[in-house]
Formats: structure tokens, sequence, C-alpha cells
């Protein structure tokens, strides 16, 4: 089932109008409408908004196991997308609710840029391998493999893929999501 689908069914469920879940999310209706329908892609960041307004967290609205173990092991990990983005994002943290970390296993498309974000929180950036420009506020940064970048989130910021090659990065940040 669809992300949007899942958005619209909650919203309906808990007789919200698209008004009051974007009063409450902080995001316009006309995002609201698109995500709804399919027609735009989120950011783990904006499906967190949903999610909160919606009062659920964002595993209602992915298939994320959540193993009762500390240890993650390399072929358990299990790969999942947002709807229209074409970032592949595993979960390879514990679940434990006390966390206050998050860390997840992104590859990052050729060619491909995320949406422009700012939130609560900081982040710590590894490239594993490729490289992506992380624009922070008005600079750019290009990381190659071996690079890191910590920054706080209230920074405007965003990755990029320049190269047509995938592109691993380790993202760990603060708060949770899932």
């Amino acid at each position: 089932m669809q992300v949007g689908h899942l958005i619209k069914s909650r919203r309906l469920q808990m007789k919200l109008t698209l008004t009051e879940v974007a009063k409450r999310s902080g995001l316009s209706v006309p995002f609201l409408s698109q995500v709804e329908r399919g027609e735009a892609g989120l950011s783990v960041q904006s499906l967190v908004k949903i999610a909160e307004a919606l009062g659920v967290t964002l595993n209602y609205f992915l298939n994320v196991p959540e193993p009762d173990t500390p240890i993650r092991y390399a072929k358990d990990f299990h790969f999942f997308s947002l709807v229209e983005s074409k970032t592949r994002m595993a979960r390879i943290g514990s679940v434990d609710p006390s966390r206050q970390i998050e860390p997840v296993l992104s590859i990052v498309p050729p060619n491909y840029e995320t949406e422009l974000i700012q939130h609560a929180g900081e982040e710590f950036v590894y490239v594993l391998k490729g490289e992506i420009i992380v624009k922070l506020g008005r600079k750019q940064y290009r990381l190659s493999t071996g690079d890191t970048a910590h920054f706080k989130s209230g920074i405007r910021h965003r990755w990029r893929n320049p190269t047509n090659q995938e592109a691993h990065v380790l993202w760990i940040g603060t708060p949770k999501l899932f």
C-alpha cells in the first residue's frame, strides 16, 4: 500500500480535513493533497511531521521490522523508500525506545537530490562509497568516500549525488525518527 493512501486513510479515520493536518504538521494543504494522491514525494522529516499530526509513528507508514535485539546483521537490513523517493534506506541501529540517535544506511541513486529541509537536532554523515554534495545554508561541500559532515539540523540542508554511480551514506541523526 502506498504511503499517500495510508496518510489519507488515517486522516479520514481521525475525521480530519487536509487543512487541520496542515496546521498540525506545518506543511501546506496543496503539498499534503499531492502526497495523498501519490503526486509528490516525501522526505523523512515531512513524514515525521505528518505522523505526529496523525498521532502515529513512522512505522505506521513503513514496513520496517522491529527486532528485539541491539545487534543488526547486514544480511537482515530491510531497505525501504518513501513515496516517490529514489533513495533507499535501512535502519541499522537499535529500536530501543530510550535511544537518542537514529542511524540509517542510505543509498542515494545517481543524479538524485533530496528536498531542502531544516528541523531540530543534529546530523552526522559519513560517505561509505561514492560522492555527494551536501548543501548547508548557502555553502556546498563535495564529499567523497571517507569524508564526513557533522552539523545542526536547524541549518537548511540537502544532499545531492552529482555522479552516475550510487552513493552509500551512513546518516546518524537526532531526534530519532522511527
